[in-house]
């Protein structure tokens, strides 16, 4: 998704502090915390209107691209010892899932879907798996899949029969919270294992609920 003319801010868990973030004309998304809290990275439209990931350093607010200059990436995740960012990307067929080092270097691609779309890749909090909603075609019905986190073979495990998308991990990497709907029916936030087992709705609202997020765990 592209969102023109949007900007990012940070706001007090209260409501109070709004602070705009640095930001050029164009439009910045799909903000992600880094783990320590120091960076952030994003999507921006800043390169002609072509989505492409940027960090911002918090310290001194300092932003930097880490896409090559002609290729359309966005989603970016931060792996869970901030060494890699984990993005989706058009660069070679359709959208797939690729990582690149935290400074932009080493970029490769990670799906190998047969075709498939790819989408919102997110991280076990372990690093060792890595989850992502799938597309067979353009606004078709979706899937979640997770992968081990690998590159000597790629195999992709199919979490549910139920049509789902943007799943999270818990922070204990036990559960998964998505979007789920039987067909027909509502769109409403589930839970489940994140071996697939235990579906729980959560929401039962005739509305569109989406994009769940786990509260962290806290000493």
């Amino acid at each position: 998704d592209y969102y023109p003319g949007s900007a990012m801010y940070i706001i007090n868990e209260d409501g109070s502090g709004l602070l705009p973030l640095p930001t050029l004309s164009g439009g910045d998304y799909d903000p992600k915390w880094s783990p320590d809290g120091k960076r952030i990275v994003f999507t921006s439209l800043r390169n002609s209107g072509r989505p492409q990931i940027y960090i911002l350093n918090l310290e001194d607010n300092s932003v930097r691209a880490i896409s090559e200059r002609y290729n359309t990436d966005f989603q970016p995740e931060w792996s869970p010892d901030m060494k890699e960012i984990i993005f989706v990307t058009e660069r070679r067929t359709g959208k797939q899932v690729w990582v690149m080092n935290a400074d932009g270097s080493n970029a490769r691609p990670f799906t190998r879907s047969n075709g498939m779309l790819n989408s919102r890749p997110s991280w076990s909090p372990d690093g060792k798996t890595v989850i992502y909603t799938q597309y067979v075609a353009e606004n078709s019905v979706p899937r979640v899949n997770i992968a081990p986190y690998t590159f000597e073979s790629f195999t992709e495990y199919r979490v549910s029969d139920l049509p789902m998308r943007d799943a999270v991990y818990s922070p204990d990497g036990y559960w998964l919270a998505f979007e789920g709907w039987v067909v027909g029916g509502s769109h409403n936030i589930y839970i489940m294992t994140s071996t697939g087992v235990s579906l729980t709705p959560i929401t039962d609202d005739a509305v569109l609920d989406f994009d769940p997020v786990w509260r962290p765990i806290t000493q």
